[in-house]
């Protein structure tokens, strides 16, 4: 039976104690401590969250920069004096390697300090740089065979082994001693047992093992082909509005970030996607001329690090700060697009007015420059193609062009006229292709021949009358009417 002095036996000593001696035990809230002090002192619960105490925003950013990794990783992101907020949809992704918390929106975001970032404008890129251009052979999967699985073979003769019965290849030697005979007949039965007691095991596991192998492999065919490859190196730019935004002041401060990258690829359009082979330039990221041009539209990565370490430059440098709201600060940040490559009349300057009707000028708008430096002019004929001399083209079916704003990119040779020294390149870009005079089209005054470029298109109004280019022959001027162009480009309907 337990008695009440061995319950007293199973109490911590330390209870024990403290009841038994003569001091009273608090029983009221009063007579409870308030709070109780970290070790440290009230400074330690104070440098808790990580973040520096500054009297001001630009202060608070200009402290950022300063941290070192691991105060950094200490930073607290539930108690964070500030937030990133994106405006509008275009805004940039960043790699959040600051634990500052991001808002949806401004005016959800409590933070007294507000990091806002707008949309990216794209600006012109320095161009390309070859590093190399060849031509690769490599290999591709064009269909399978099948073919018997030898492990699958190998389970079924084991299984077909197994499946015998043990008692085939037990034989009991007859004495002719009835008791010896009787003894053996025994012995045999029961090794006959325990040799099926195994077999039946054996033929489990062999069948369980068969039944998960395929009967038949699927073994890949390859083919041979080649393709062309231009090694690069190229580069995007872009503009990022950032203001800071002080709650607490009523200041804001505007910053206009230029960010560029440079990255390696490997320019590979007619590359399948079959190829079994790895890619041919180690660290270059296999693109094509479309890919290429999406990577250029997309705006350099940045990390928030960098972002407050930017801002923080840019205020020791003098950035002002201005008296604003939020609402002004914001609508700051909502830019406009770019302008469209054509110029209304109404938009253009003093003085300056439209040719007339019936006279040829040259097509001034939505020109592309092709084959680099040195090259020529190209313009839209479709949506997607280019009308460019042949004099501007290499030896490869990718030509490097430049777009009226200035963006760089990769065009793919579709189709070549000799006689009349045009190609149509396609380029992953769509633009305006104005409308040719097929009817109307004549050679053009001999003035025109001296002040228009090879592949620079003359216009009336607003349709084109026919071209100039190089007669690979002669080395002269050659004319090309609007109705030549056009039986050229409806060339693309057989392809």
């Amino acid at each position: 039976m337990l008695r009440f002095r061995d319950l007293l036996g199973l109490l911590p000593l330390p209870l024990l104690v403290a009841c038994a001696g003569s001091g009273s035990v608090a029983t009221d809230v009063a007579a409870l401590p308030a709070a109780v002090e970290p070790a440290a002192g009230p400074a330690a619960a104070e440098a808790a969250t990580g973040w520096p105490k500054a009297a001001s925003c630009s202060a608070l950013v200009q402290q950022l920069a300063t941290l070192g990794p691991a105060a950094r990783r200490d930073l607290d992101p539930l108690t964070a004096p500030i937030a990133l907020v994106g405006v509008g949809e275009q805004a940039p992704r960043l790699e959040r390697d600051l634990p500052i918390p991001v808002a949806a929106t401004a005016t959800a975001a409590p933070a007294p300090c507000l990091l806002l970032v707008g949309a990216p404008m794209a600006l012109p890129a320095a161009a390309d740089r070859v590093l190399d251009q060849r031509i690769v052979r490599s290999t591709y999967q064009d269909g399978s065979k099948r073919r018997r699985n030898p492990e699958h073979q190998a389970l079924e003769r084991d299984l077909a082994a197994a499946k015998r019965a043990p008692g085939d290849d037990i034989d009991v030697f007859r004495t002719g001693d009835p008791m010896l005979d009787l003894i053996g007949t025994l012995a045999g039965g029961v090794l006959g047992g325990i040799g099926q007691f195994g077999a039946e095991r054996e033929i489990g596991d062999l069948e369980t093992a068969l039944a998960a192998t395929p009967a038949y492999l699927e073994q890949p065919t390859e083919s041979a082909y080649r393709y062309d490859l231009v090694e690069l190196e190229a580069e995007r730019r872009a503009s990022l509005p950032v203001a800071l935004f002080d709650r607490a002041g009523g200041t804001t401060t505007a910053i206009d970030l230029t960010r560029a990258e440079r990255r390696l690829f490997a320019l590979a359009n007619d590359r399948r996607p079959q190829d079994l082979q790895p890619s041919p330039v180690p660290g270059a990221a296999l693109v094509t001329t479309a890919t290429l041009a999406a990577w250029r539209a997309g705006s350099p990565t940045l990390a928030t690090s960098a972002l407050v370490e930017h801002i923080a430059e840019a205020l020791v440098d003098g950035a002002p700060a201005r008296a604003a709201t939020l609402g002004e600060t914001l609508a700051g940040l909502r830019r406009t697009p770019l302008r469209p490559a054509a110029v209304a009349a109404a938009d253009l300057p003093s003085g300056h007015a439209p040719a007339p009707a019936g006279i040829a000028r040259p097509l001034a708008d939505g020109l592309v420059q092709v084959g680099g430096e040195g090259g020529a002019s190209g313009f839209y004929v479709t949506a997607e193609h280019i009308a460019a001399p042949l004099s501007a083209l290499a030896q490869s079916s990718l030509v490097p062009v430049r777009y009226p704003d200035g963006m760089a990119a990769y065009g793919m040779v579709e189709l070549v006229d000799d006689e009349l020294g045009l190609a149509l390149i396609y380029l992953p870009r769509h633009g305006e292709a104005p409308a040719r005079a097929v009817a109307a089209s004549t050679p053009p005054p001999p003035a025109a021949r001296i002040n228009t470029s090879p592949g620079v298109p003359l216009v009336d109004g607003d349709r084109i009358v026919g071209l100039f280019v190089v007669d690979s022959l002669t080395a002269e001027p050659r004319w090309v009417s609007a109705a030549e162009l056009d039986r050229f480009v409806g060339r693309l309907q057989s392809l």
